[in-house]
């Protein structure tokens, strides 16, 4: 969306920064201002955009437009939220100049494009002279400290950061996002079984050495361990990605248990060794400083002003080198064990055992139980049938359920007359010591409503309080709290049964079955039966239900076949499956344009339709597929059996590969770089 702005206007100059509102604070021709990504035009974008297409902002250059975001922020303090807006600049085409390419910007270019832009790039870890601190309960960096460690900062990665990496003047790390270039296997050492480490050391050489890119990085003194960068050329999603590393490294544990990389299962990936990008946790970038890239030899420094730095110029130039060679893998596991930091194990002490009595009279902390979408059956299952699970004691049931009558708008009085008939209803009296002592319930009762009755409603419990009216639960009337917040049972299958060709079933039993009743099970043919008895029930409800069918309403539309659906990871991969092969469509897709930004809605339901090898067989009635704009202004629409791009597989969508990037730019690129020297 694009508005009008007047730039000298002191309802926008509030929300800018001090240099921004000098800019514009002479009256100046109007700034287009945007809200959405897709509605800037190509000739604007931001400095760091404009320096990745090798342009850069002429000098005393005011913006050209504004791109607006609208956050919401909380303050904890108050429990309450409020929206503010943020301004990022914008520059026109005609406000820049042309950079001159050389092997050294594109090299930094392409470093920046696949390991810094498919990243979360709104957050980073730094390795900073620091260490955290407890003060009590606080917790704080001192800056003071003489260690050094890495420390989280929240704000934005640009490629200036990653160029600071490159020339060692600091060292940065990612965290991951939707997709990846590339995946980075941290084995670690830290003076902790040196033995395990070998042999694990061992078997990852043996698994990916000469493949996949696979390089390395290594401290040059007392290294705790390796990372093995595994560089696919092609941004694909980090979830597949990972799932497929784990299927490498379960395989290997089949053939040696004693590695145990992994655990869990294929739709539930975990792993005993780190692998990066990980969403939750940083890791160290390439070409970090004080570390050694082994390529098809140890990657040498370079002299740049006058300073060592890392060899961006030839790391890319191996990256996409169609004939690269690599190190043998007996020097890389030479190069790492001789610069292992392995020190004697010291010799603690046993520590002296606590006695009976010791431990007996030690305070126990008593564990804090998380409510978040569990309150409505926590509240239920303690008061109907004395389920202390989530309720740590008695008050804290207490506590919870007036919270909720406050929400619902009762009075304080009668919502302690509420919670003391709860109270004396109780079938578990052995829940709590005081339910022989009533009055002195009832006091901690009142005592308790007085202090929230004097508080305004909190913003969390007001949203609970319109979720449960929707269904028609009420904490203060027991007839309610049998509601059910999701049906199923309203949609009538009643097309006619479907028979599938013997080249479906072969498919069902190869690809769909080890999915719903596990490998093993699906060799046997009652099993192979079970899953196409399934699958054909399931297509016809799909032509039969006119809703939107949620993911997680799977298990209960197939109760009835003896089918393993509970997992979320096997929900999706259940729908992708039958996507992927046109037997369902994504028939009508949601979209909130204010919430979304795209042309698909995240975390919304979406209505289906059989695939039309199915339409004869089904007599289904052939419609069309459309994105609804839920706000009612506009309609997409599209061709028919169009299948959303959400449920298509990363390798079937075309996505600019790394070696595409390199032909038509690095390549194409041989002027000399006179301030490179190689050490020697």
């Amino acid at each position: 969306m694009l508005t009008e702005y007047n730039s000298a206007d002191s309802t926008f100059s509030d929300h800018v920064s001090e240099g921004f509102q000098n800019n514009l604070s002479a009256p100046k021709p109007k700034v287009p201002v945007f809200d959405d990504w897709q509605s800037v035009p190509r000739e604007y974008a931001t400095r760091n955009k404009w320096t990745l297409r090798f342009r850069k902002i002429k000098p005393k250059q005011s913006p050209a437009a504004v791109f607006k975001i609208i956050q919401t922020r909380k303050l904890e303090t108050v429990d309450h939220e409020f929206e503010s807006e943020k301004y990022i600049s914008l520059y026109h085409v005609s406000q820049t100049s042309e950079i001159k390419q050389t092997p050294l910007n594109v090299a930094r270019h392409l470093y920046y494009r696949c390991f810094v832009e498919p990243a979360d790039r709104n957050k980073l870890i730094k390795w900073t002279q620091g260490a955290w601190e407890h003060d009590g309960d606080e917790k704080y960096w001192d800056a003071e400290s003489d260690n050094w460690g890495w420390r989280h900062f929240k704000e934005n990665f640009g490629l200036q950061s990653s160029i600071d990496h490159i020339r060692g003047k600091d060292i940065y790390g990612i965290f991951g996002s939707k997709s990846s270039y590339c995946l980075i296997i941290d084995l670690d050492y830290h003076n902790k079984g040196l033995v395990l480490f070998l042999k694990r050391l061992s078997a990852l050489l043996e698994l990916f050495h000469g493949q996949h890119r696979c390089h390395y990085q290594v401290s040059e003194n007392n290294a705790g361990g390796v990372h093995l960068i595994l560089f696919f050329g092609v941004n694909s999603s980090l979830k597949s990605r990972r799932r497929w590393l784990w299927r490498q490294l379960a395989d290997a544990d089949r053939k040696d248990p004693e590695l145990n990389f992994t655990r869990g299962n294929l739709y539930e990936t975990q792993f005993n060794i780190e692998v990066y990008p990980d969403t939750q946790r940083g890791v160290r970038l390439p070409l970090a400083r004080g570390r050694t890239m082994l390529l098809d030899r140890p990657l040498d420094l370079i002299t740049s002003r006058g300073k060592a730095v890392q060899d961006v110029v030839g790391y890319i130039q191996w990256l996409g080198d169609s004939y690269r060679q690599y190190i043998p893998k007996e020097d890389v596991y030479r190069y790492v064990v001789e610069r292992l930091d392995v020190k004697p194990v010291e010799i603690k002490e046993r520590k002296q055992q606590k006695t009976a009595v010791q431990k007996a009279t030690k305070p126990q902390k008593q564990e804090k139980r998380s409510l978040k979408g569990k309150t409505r059956g926590a509240i239920v299952g303690f008061w109907e049938n004395g389920k202390s699970e989530y309720f740590i004691h008695l008050n804290a049931a207490i506590n919870t359920t007036l919270q909720a009558m406050h929400a619902e708008g009762l009075a304080e009085e009668d919502a302690v007359d509420v919670v003391m008939s709860y109270v004396e209803d109780l079938p578990d009296k052995t829940v709590s010591s005081r339910l022989d002592d009533l009055p002195e319930v009832r006091r901690v009762a009142e005592r308790t409503a007085r202090k929230i009755w004097s508080s305004p409603i909190p913003v969390k419990w007001r949203k609970s309080q319109e979720r449960w009216s929707d269904i028609g639960f009420r904490v203060s009337d027991k007839n309610t709290w049998n509601v059910s917040q999701k049906k199923y049972e309203d949609v009538v299958v009643d097309c006619p049964e479907l028979e599938f060709t013997e080249v479906e079933k072969s498919q069902l039993i190869r690809e769909m079955a080890p999915l719903l009743v596990g490998r093993k099970q699906a060799q046997k043919q009652e099993k192979q039966d079970e899953v196409i008895r399934a699958v054909a029930y399931l297509l016809r409800y799909v032509l039969c239900c006119q809703r939107e069918i949620p993911v997680t309403a799977l298990p209960h539309i197939l109760t009835d076949f003896q089918v393993k659906m509970k997992s979320h990871d096997k929900q999706t991969q259940f729908l992708r499956l039958l996507t992927e092969w046109d037997w369902i469509y994504v028939r009508v897709e949601y979209c909130h344009p204010e919430k979304h930004r795209t042309k698909a809605g995240n975390n919304r339901a979406r209505a289906y339709g059989v695939g039309k090898a199915f339409t004869e067989r089904l007599q289904a009635v052939v419609e069309e597929s459309e994105t609804v704009i839920t706000n009612h202004t506009t309609e997409y629409k599209s061709d028919l059996y169009t299948v959303s791009y959400f449920f298509r597989r990363p390798e079937s969508l075309y996505i600019s590969s790394f070696d595409d990037q390199l032909n038509s730019q690095f390549l194409d690129t041989n002027q000399p770089v006179t301030h490179r020297k190689s050490l020697t």
